[in-house]
């Protein structure tokens, strides 16, 4: 299962699309707050791909850190459309690479296969 958690609905429900089309469960977040308690209420999500820039309390980046300390085996991707975010993903150490928005589809899935294989 992946949990994906993007405030903009038409790009949310465009990636989910390809997804679920690639043979993915999708759960779906508008926000990091709503992510959180998707995934303090369930046990099957096992890829969190996150926006960083994201309305409410909690961005992309908390949410990844948060994720990290509380279900380790999750794994993580984190997308931007600002390239200036890289320097804050340095504390997620091996998933603190950023992944520019918009991203293709192909590399969408290329990412995803290596993050459910590891």
């Amino acid at each position: 299962m992946i949990l994906l958690v993007e405030d903009e609905p038409i790009i949310r429900m465009g990636v989910a699309d390809h997804l679920e089309s690639i043979g993915y469960k999708v759960v779906e977040a508008g926000n990091g707050g709503q992510a959180i308690r998707i995934l303090s209420e369930r046990r099957d999500v096992h890829v969190l791909v996150t926006d960083i820039h994201m309305p409410g309390e909690i961005n992309g980046i908390d949410l990844a850190l948060w994720t990290r300390d509380n279900l380790p085996s999750t794994k993580i991707m984190v997308m931007s459309g600002a390239q200036s975010d890289a320097p804050r993903l340095r504390p997620l150490g091996d998933e603190g690479y950023i992944y520019s928005k918009p991203i293709s589809n192909a590399s969408l899935t290329k990412r995803i296969r290596e993050l459910v294989e590891k």
